[in-house]
């Protein structure tokens, strides 16, 4: 049984990396191969999510990777979007989001598909309204919500954004900023090794 507490181990990420201590968020909780309380936490300045372990009683940072990957892609066979709370009709009120889920593979077009639920952490509620429609509910923001999934590995479409009237990855102000901040950290790269190149003038 966990002996440390989600709050706990954003103390303990607050000592490993020099991030905002507020950006962490705990996407997943699970156990590892070995029976230990493991969680998952994002943070809006890390591309990567990142992974505690907890041991006897102490926590540690350990590599998922191989479950990352295998969850990461699942889900990217599949297309979502946040649909507005107020004119979804569907479960509303704190904690609830309401999204458009669509599956790459055509047979499953405008079907229920079984699999979806089981993608999501299980701490989360995730159920089925109609079709492909599904009522999730977490504690996570709307903007939180869509960086997890997007960070899950679900993909973003603007056709599918417009035709919902949703909200995705494409238009999240966090996943912008990411990717505004790696063409940044690129270019100072690129940039870098191109000016430690000897002059021939």
């Amino acid at each position: 049984m966990s002996q440390t507490s989600t709050a706990d181990c954003k103390v303990f990420l607050a000592t490993q990396f020099s991030f905002d201590p507020k950006g962490w968020k705990r996407v997943s909780k699970f156990k590892d191969a070995e029976g230990n309380p493991t969680r998952e936490f994002s943070h809006p300045e890390s591309e990567d999510n990142i992974f505690l372990v907890e041991r006897a009683g102490a926590l540690h940072l350990t590599d998922h990777t191989a479950r990352s990957a295998l969850n990461s892609k699942k889900c990217s066979k599949y297309t979502f979007t946040v649909l507005d709370a107020s004119s979804s009709g569907f479960s509303s009120g704190s904690g609830f989001h309401t999204v458009t889920i669509v599956s790459d593979d055509e047979d499953m077009a405008g079907e229920h598909d079984p699999v979806v639920p089981t993608l999501f952490p299980k701490e989360w509620t995730v159920d089925c309204e109609m079709e492909e429609v599904f009522t999730i509910q977490t504690d996570l923001s709307e903007e939180e919500l869509i960086v997890a999934m997007h960070d899950m590995g679900f993909k973003s479409d603007a056709d599918l954004d417009e035709d919902c009237n949703g909200r995705s990855a494409l238009t999240s102000p966090t996943i912008l900023a990411r990717k505004q901040k790696r063409k940044l950290e690129q270019t100072v790269s690129s940039y870098g090794a191109s000016s430690s190149s000897p002059s021939k003038i």
